[in-house]
């Protein structure tokens, strides 16, 4: 007894010196391929003196590696797969029994995988180097093969034998197979059946819509008819009055008795908010900006006046900037605070740190300036194109920004764009403003009290006292009922402010339909945007003319 447990323990240390030494095996030989440099010497390659092995496993691995590729091909790779797999399969108790026809199993995946791999793919590349797909040995036995049969038979025979060793050895089977097919044709037939259903319905439901659609413009070409009719009715006494006017106007030139102001203007689509203003808004009009043919822009005077800036206290500044210079100097940072630029929200002060001090050490302290300077927050950031720090400070009384004076500026009403919108003023209290059309698509979103319905208002007045109906239609969808109410009956919009979400929708493929015959016409144009477009006729126009004349 005391032998038989002796020759038990003698033969369970076989077998983990064994799995031991195949699980070893396959790391390296993993390690091998993994690491594999054709440029190492090895039986297929010799190298120039003095070249150094790039194998992971050293001269050993680049031999081993140049050895699996070239016999097994890509099936080098698995090779070291199934060894691991037996090692560590051995240690588990009652699976020593089952070594041998593991290896059986292996060497007939081995035999019938190297020669199908080949009809495949034929050859693989590995690091720059190209190998048969099946090794050595699957073109040995392809050979053999095809010399019986065709590549075409070789191909069937070997798919059947693949079929028959998974029969033999894992649970696969051919009916399991037809089962699973079978699921799988009435799972897409079912999944084709739905989708066509829904197609149908969607279709069903695109028709509804359409005649909802007709039915929604019909309805409003008849308002529309009807509203410039009772228009033409009502407007012909003031026409009259109008051509009245227009003879006292040339009377009074003659004799230079005054005339008629720019703000009195009859039939005027945009009602002054106070007549006291007209005086101011007529002062204010920029020269050959304000008319556009028939259109008349708002008035300025509509929108609320900023106030006057405030007078900058040199003083606070020239206090704030020594208390930013000590605060600094208390944690040794020297430098100078040489400029400052008041803004109307806030002020910033221009450090010039001395040499050798780091920008991580000034913008480390933004927290401490706050302390000092008893400021709601700091931000120390570096100034473009300048060897200087900006230290921003908000202003202890801030000024707001009216739209008024931002449209009303210079440069917003000497922007060409159409579509310029006034964003408001830059740190240094300069006004800002950008082009619409070459933003992004646009979305604003953000939490309660951001500004999202400021900045809305902001875009759509802009756009009112920069472009005429005629260049600029809006769509306004409003279903809350709460922003664009008050935009109702402006000349600029597409169609009346929708509140209703249903009839969004009809709207919206609307607009669909105008952006896709406006992209054919691009296209046709052979140009990108409506600019070119406008540039592309009007030369076309321009040569027409010239072969007239």
């Amino acid at each position: 007894m005391a032998k038989n447990k002796k020759n038990g323990q003698k033969t369970g240390l076989i077998i983990e010196i064994i799995s031991l030494l195949l699980i070893f095996l396959a790391i390296f030989s993993l390690i091998s391929l993994f690491g594999y440099d054709p440029a190492d010497a090895s039986w297929a390659n010799i190298p120039p003196a003095g070249h150094q092995t790039h194998n992971f496993g050293g001269s050993l691995g680049a031999y081993l590696a140049e050895t699996l590729l070239q016999i097994f091909g890509l099936l080098a790779f698995f090779l070291p797969i199934g060894l691991g797999y037996l090692g560590l399969k051995t240690l588990f108790p009652g699976q020593t029994q089952k070594l041998a026809r593991r290896l059986i199993s292996g060497i007939l995946y081995l035999i019938i995988l190297s020669p199908l791999l080949i009809l495949i793919f034929e050859k693989i590349a590995w690091h720059g180097k190209e190998f048969l797909a099946g090794g050595l040995l699957g073109d040995l036995l392809l050979g053999f093969l095809t010399g019986l049969l065709n590549h075409t038979g070789s191909f069937f025979v070997l798919i059947c034998l693949l079929a028959l060793v998974l029969l033999f050895t894992t649970r696969w089977t051919l009916s399991g197979t037809a089962n699973f097919f079978s699921r799988l044709f009435h799972s897409t037939a079912r999944t084709v059946k739905i989708r066509v259903t829904q197609y149908g319905q969607t279709r069903k439901k695109e028709k509804m819509k359409k005649k909802i659609e007709d039915k929604y413009r019909k309805a409003r070409e008849t308002e529309a008819a009807l509203a410039s009719s009772l228009k033409e009715k009502s407007q012909a006494p003031v026409l009259e009055a109008e051509l009245k006017l227009a003879g006292e106007e040339k009377r009074a030139a003659r004799t230079g008795k005054g005339g008629l102001k720019r703000g009195e203007r009859t039939g005027s689509a945009w009602p002054e908010k106070q007549e006291e203003r007209a005086a101011e808004e007529d002062r204010l009009l920029l020269p050959d900006l304000r008319k556009a043919g028939d259109y008349r822009f708002p008035p300025f005077s509509l929108l609320d006046p900023g106030k006057p800036a405030e007078k900058i206290d040199r003083n606070e500044l020239f206090e704030k900037k020594h208390r930013i210079e000590e605060k600094l100097r208390e944690f040794k940072v020297s430098g100078e605070v040489r400029e400052y630029h008041p803004g109307p929200i806030i002020t910033t002060y221009e450090f010039f740190p001395d040499a050798g001090i780091k920008v991580s050490q000034v913008a480390g302290l933004s927290e401490e300036l706050s302390l000092a300077l008893e400021a709601e927050s700091v931000r120390i950031q570096r100034i473009p194109g300048k060897s200087s720090l900006g230290i921003e400070i908000p202003n202890n009384k801030r000024e707001t920004i009216k739209l008024r004076d931002i449209i009303q500026s210079e440069k917003c009403q000497n922007s060409p764009s159409k579509l310029t919108f006034a964003l408001g003023k830059t740190v240094h209290g300069e006004v800002y403003i950008t082009d619409l059309g070459i933003m992004p698509h646009l979305l604003i979103a953000g939490a309660t009290g951001t500004g999202k319905s400021v900045a809305l208002n902001a875009l759509i007045a802009s756009i009112l006292y920069k472009a005429t109906p005629d260049e600029v239609k809006l769509i306004l969808i409003d279903p809350k009922r709460l922003e664009f109410t008050l935009y109702e009956g402006i000349p600029h919009l597409f169609a009346p402010v929708v509140n209703d979400p249903k009839k969004a929708g009809i709207i919206l493929m609307d607009a669909v339909k105008k952006m896709e015959e406006r992209l054919r016409q691009l296209s046709q144009m052979k140009v990108r945007n409506i600019e070119q477009y406008n540039q592309q006729v009007k030369t076309l126009l321009a040569e027409k003319k010239g072969k007239l004349t």
